[in-house]
């Protein structure tokens, strides 16, 4: 990481209530580039997956960090996101994606930190993706993503999945990533190179 950029990385939590586990898979987003800057893939307790991510999230200049906190079982978020709130370990991560739904704005209630997936949501992000892959905005980055979009497919609940048998780990990974830094650059100042100047200097006479 560029000491002097801004990076956001989005999260999606194996949930390891099917046979085979998912995946836990993050995209680290760069702010200033709009790129893609790293990807890390795997299977891990939620233990060692917060460790792992607030690792990556430190080393990227304490990166604004929003991982999934809901799925099938929903046994994922209730785990990870008291480890990286120092609930349940001897460290927190100081830099944690709020939702900031209108009902979440309401004078006394509390954060909720995490990304939430519902169909609406879901929805938004897809339609985001699409609209920028359109204007040749979004980075897919790596061609796991892109094989996984093949087999990703409207279900008969109307809700967006991978085909039985495949996984949509890396989609939902790097959907979440943008939705993660489009929150990320509204309170960050992007730093920009310096424009370039001239000094001239008179020669007394």
């Amino acid at each position: 990481p560029d000491t002097r950029y801004h990076y956001a990385i989005g999260m999606d939590v194996q949930w390891g209530t099917k046979g085979t586990p998912d995946y836990t898979v993050l995209y680290v987003k760069c702010l200033e580039t709009n790129l893609i800057a790293a990807r890390l893939r795997g299977r891990w307790d939620m233990y060692e997956t917060a460790c792992k991510a607030a690792a990556l999230g430190f080393h990227c200049n304490a990166a604004l960090l929003g991982p999934e906190i809901n799925g099938q079982g929903s046994r994922g978020g209730p785990q990870i996101m008291p480890i990286f709130r120092g609930q349940s370990a001897q460290w927190r991560y100081p830099n944690l994606y709020v939702r900031t739904d209108i009902h979440k704005l309401k004078p006394g209630t509390t954060p909720d930190y995490g990304w939430w997936t519902d169909l609406h949501s879901k929805g938004r992000i897809i339609g985001m993706s699409k609209a920028r892959t359109l204007d040749k905005s979004f980075d897919w980055a790596d061609e796991q993503v892109v094989d996984e979009m093949a087999t990703y497919v409207n279900g008969e609940d109307g809700n967006p999945g991978a085909i039985e048998g495949m996984n949509d780990d890396c989609v939902m990974g790097r959907l979440i990533t943008e939705a993660v830094a489009d929150a990320a650059l509204l309170s960050v100042d992007l730093y920009r190179e310096p424009a370039p100047f001239t000094l001239t200097q008179r020669t007394p006479t």
